[in-house]
């Protein structure tokens, strides 16, 4: 917004009273809505981690965030005032095994809460019942849990990625086996198209089959406010990467597996 400010220069009007609380506050809770939605749309391909925040406002009521967190982003569920219940395990449990049912028991990976004593009892009662999740919580109780969102969300990447890495084993056998190897290969007539979110395992395996096997491509780079991320929706109508368009057989399609195994099937001489 500053560099806007910034590149208008002199004479920018500021917008009225009114257009803040009319037409610019509904327009922002539609960017934040669509920016919403297309996080949630990621969480079927990574997994998620589930993390509840406690903390105390100005009035020492005790209140618990509900954040939903992956590789692309971080979503707010709810807060709730929990001034009673606060020290109630059963309530704890209650909450947090509500949450992963609705978003999905499939799609949790891990669980992340404070260390307090309920929390911990709360903790192990729900990996009792949810015997495919993880519950763990800040080493230090002296750290904000957000401070540990760059160890959850590599946690969730990883977690997330032995399942899917079970579903591309074949068609990633060969690469995973010789490592950065040449691999000698058909050259297309026209680049490869490749949209991609960098800090993703699956776009990674992706780019090194590419870089393997020789293959001329153009990378466009979807980080969340990106550009490329809008042109990726406006061309297909989700966000999901790695996507793979190849102009030179019209094939266009996503999730690493079936991308990979397409590539060595289509350019790859050494199969």
């Amino acid at each position: 917004m500053l560099r806007s400010v910034g590149l208008y220069g002199r004479g920018l009007k500021a917008p009225s009273m009114y257009e803040l609380r009319t037409w610019i506050l509904k327009e922002e809770l539609h960017n934040t809505e669509q920016s919403i939605d297309e996080i949630k749309r990621t969480w079927s391909e990574t997994g998620v981690t589930i993390m509840s925040d406690g903390w105390s406002d100005m009035k020492s009521r005790s209140l618990i965030n509900i954040l939903v967190n992956n590789p692309y982003g971080t979503v707010f569920l709810r807060s709730i005032e929990a001034s009673d219940e606060v020290k109630n395990a059963d309530f704890i449990f209650n909450l947090l095994d509500g949450v992963v049912e609705e978003i999905g028991e499939q799609l949790v990976v891990q669980v992340v809460t404070d260390n307090a004593s309920a929390y911990k009892a709360a903790g192990h009662m729900l990996m009792e019942k949810r015997k495919h999740l993880y519950w763990c919580y800040p080493c230090d109780g002296t750290v904000p849990l957000m401070f540990s969102l760059g160890l959850i969300t590599t946690l969730t990447e990883g977690f997330a990625m032995i399942g899917r890495m079970g579903k591309a084993r074949k068609s990633m056998h060969f690469y995973l086996m010789h490592g950065s190897s040449y691999s000698p290969s058909r050259l297309p007539p026209m680049p490869l198209e490749l949209w991609a979110y960098e800090p993703s395992p699956f776009c990674k395996i992706v780019r090194e089959v590419l870089v393997e096997l020789e293959l001329p491509h153009l990378l466009h780079s979807s980080a969340r406010g990106s550009p490329k991320r809008q042109q990726l929706l406006d061309k297909v109508g989700h966000c999901q990467v790695p996507y793979l368009d190849d102009p030179n057989t019209g094939v266009k399609m996503f999730e690493s597996a079936y991308i990979i195994e397409y590539l060595r099937e289509t350019y790859a001489l050494e199969k």
